[in-house]
C-alpha cells in the first residue's frame, strides 16, 4: 500500500512537471534554445540506453571481477577514477559517468563499504578529463565552433588548466579515499547478454553520433529503439515491462526543466564589459555555479577565448548544477550524505584550482 502510494505521488509529480513545462513552452513564456534541445535529446538517449546496460546485470559481473582482482579500496578507487578520467577524454563526461559510476556503486554494495568519496572523485575526474578535447563536453563544442579554432590550438589553449586539474585530481583521490579491504565472496547472477550488448550498441552509436554532430532526429530514433528493446526484452524474475519501468524519468525531467530555466536565466544575467583576462576567467567560473557551465558558455559569447575556455571548464566543479554531469553522477548513488560530501570536496577542489589557474592566467 505504501509502495503504491509512493508510485502515485511520483506519477503525479511527473505529470505536473510535464503540464507546467508544456504550458510555459506553448504560451511563449519560455523558448527552448536549439543548443539546449539538442543536449536534452542526446542525454535522454544516453540515459535510456544506460538503463538497459544496468538492467542486464553485466555491471554486477564486472564489479565482481574487479573486487576479486584488486582487494584494496584505495587501489580500486584510483583505478576507477583513472578510468573515468581517460574515458571522459575519449567520450564525454556524461557518458563516462553513466557507464562507470554504477560499477563503483555495485562494488560498494558487494563489499558493504561506502565508496561515496570514490564516486565524488569520479564525477570530478569526468569534468577534468573532458576539458582536453573539443568534443569532451557541450561547452567545449560551443566554444570550439564559435571561435573557429583548430583542434591543436584548442588543446594547447586548455593544456595548462588541464594539467593543473589533473595533478589536483589524483592528489585529492589519494588523500581523500580511505583504504580498507574489499570483501570478495560475492557471486554475480547470470547476466542477460542480449540486453547488455544491444543497449551498449545504442550507447556507443549515441557517442559516435555526438562526435560526428548528427542531427536531433538521429537521437530521437535511438531513443525509440532503446524503448522498444526495454519493452520487449524480459529478464528472468522480472514482471512484464519491468525493465522499461526502470528508466529514470525523474532525471530526464530534471534535465528538461533545468535547460528551460537556464535558457530563461541567460537572457537576464548582466554581461560585464571588462576585457581583463583574469576578470573574465573568474566571472565565467561564478556564472557557471549559478546557471551551469554550458549555458554560461552560450551567454558569455563576447568573452575572449582563453578566459572563457578555462572558466567554464574549471567552473564545472563546485555547485551541483555547475556541470550537469554532477547531477548525473550524484543521481546514481542513494547515499544520504552525497550532496553535503560532494559540495565540501568539489568546492575545495574548485577554490584551489581557481587560485592556481588565476595565478597562471594573469602572468
Amino acid at each position: 500500500m505504501v509502495k503504491s502510494r509512493g508510485t502515485s505521488i511520483r506519477i503525479s509529480i511527473y505529470a505536473a512537471v510535464i503540464m507546467l513545462s508544456a504550458y510555459l513552452i506553448f504560451s511563449g513564456k519560455v523558448a527552448l534554445d536549439p543548443i539546449y534541445t539538442r543536449a536534452f535529446v542526446i542525454i535522454t538517449s544516453l540515459i535510456i540506453a544506460n538503463t538497459g546496460i544496468l538492467a542486464s546485470r553485466e555491471i554486477d559481473v564486472i564489479a565482481e571481477k574487479i573486487t576479486k582482482k584488486f582487494k584494496r579500496i584505495k587501489k580500486v578507487s584510483i583505478i576507477l577514477v583513472a578510468i573515468t578520467f581517460l574515458v571522459s577524454i575519449a567520450m564525454t563526461n556524461d557518458a563516462s559517468l553513466l557507464i562507470l559510476i554504477p560499477i563503483t556503486v555495485e562494488i560498494g554494495i558487494i563489499s558493504r563499504k561506502s565508496l561515496l568519496n570514490t564516486i565524488i572523485m569520479q564525477i570530478i575526474a569526468a569534468n577534468v578529463g573532458s576539458m582536453l578535447a573539443p568534443f569532451g563536453n557541450p561547452q567545449n563544442i560551443i566554444i570550439f565552433l564559435r571561435y573557429h579554432q583548430t583542434a591543436l590550438n584548442f588543446i594547447t589553449g586548455i593544456l595548462p588548466a588541464f594539467a593543473i586539474s589533473v595533478i589536483l585530481l589524483f592528489a585529492f583521490t589519494f588523500f581523500l579515499v580511505k583504504d580498507g579491504k574489499l570483501k570478495t565472496n560475492y557471486k554475480a547472477k547470470k547476466p542477460h547478454l542480449p540486453l547488455f550488448y544491444s543497449s551498449l550498441f545504442i550507447f556507443i552509436i549515441d557517442v559516435i553520433g555526438l562526435l560526428l554532430n548528427y542531427g536531433d532526429y538521429f537521437f530521437v530514433a535511438t531513443i525509440a529503439v532503446s524503448i522498444c528493446i526495454l519493452a520487449f526484452v524480459r529478464i528472468p524474475g522480472s514482471k512484464r515491462l519491468g525493465t522499461l519501468s526502470r528508466i529514470d524519468i525523474l532525471l530526464i525531467l530534471i534535465f528538461f526543466v533545468v535547460f528551460m530555466i537556464f535558457g530563461s536565466l541567460s537572457s537576464i544575467i548582466p554581461l560585464p564589459k571588462s576585457n581583463s583576462t583574469l576578470y573574465q576567467f573568474v566571472y565565467a567560473i561564478l556564472i557557471s555555479q549559478v546557471i551551469s557551465n554550458v549555458p554560461a558558455s552560450v551567454l558569455l559569447k563576447t568573452f575572449n577565448f582563453i578566459p572563457l575556455l578555462w572558466g567554464v571548464n574549471i567552473g564545472g566543479n563546485g555547485s551541483v548544477i555547475a556541470s550537469l554531469a554532477n547531477v548525473i553522477g550524484l543521481r546514481q548513488t542513494k547515499d544520504k550524505r552525497k550532496y553535503a560530501s560532494f559540495l565540501k570536496t568539489s568546492f575545495l577542489f574548485l577554490i584551489i584550482n581557481t587560485a592556481v589557474a588565476a595565478l597562471i592566467i594573469s602572468l
